[in-house]
């Protein structure tokens, strides 16, 4: 959800493991959404290309997010092409599946960052929407451009993205 900027918990229970691509471009290993969805900014048809919103990004360390997600996707099991799943009540390392095949419900995926803010003991409760928000301001913060900002958020009026742009120096 941080990468690719999403929306709070919209359409995430439809997301598809065929939405996503991984890419090796001139060295560079990234992951992009490849298909595009009926969105409250967007109401086009859902076979559109995603055109150059976010991008997630391979690191050299060990919590690179493209070998997360890559791992992730080795443990799925193979019955089902949806991305969020239940995962299996045991399972080890070395086992090649940790994953049930059945579908996260739309009401645990809304609820997702609320039960980790919970469940971590954390002083605030954060909400999915909290990540879109903070992908926005970071990318305000490292001096992206408003257009460019707007493009991977996918807002069409970039004047909506001043409400999440705000300084956060003392913070």
């Amino acid at each position: 959800m941080f990468y690719f900027c999403r929306r709070g918990q919209e359409n995430l229970h439809n997301l598809r493991v065929q939405d996503f691509e991984v890419v090796n471009s001139n060295g560079q290993k990234y992951i992009k959404k490849v298909r595009s969805e009926l969105t409250k900014n967007h109401q086009g048809t859902t076979n559109e290309t995603e055109g150059t919103g976010g991008r997630m990004y391979a690191t050299d360390s060990v919590l690179c997010p493209v070998k997360s997600f890559e791992k992730y996707l080795s443990k799925r099991h193979a019955g089902t092409d949806r991305l969020f799943l239940h995962s299996k009540n045991n399972f080890l390392d070395k086992d090649s599946v940790w994953y049930r095949n059945e579908p996260l419900g739309v009401n645990t995926l809304r609820k997702f960052m609320k039960t980790i803010s919970k469940t971590a003991g954390l002083s605030k409760e954060y909400t999915n929407h909290c990540i879109r928000s903070t992908t926005i301001t970071l990318l305000n913060h490292c001096g992206f451009e408003v257009r460019h900002i707007a493009t991977v958020s996918g807002y069409r009026n970039t004047a909506s993205l001043s409400s999440y742009c705000y300084d956060t120096s003392d913070d």
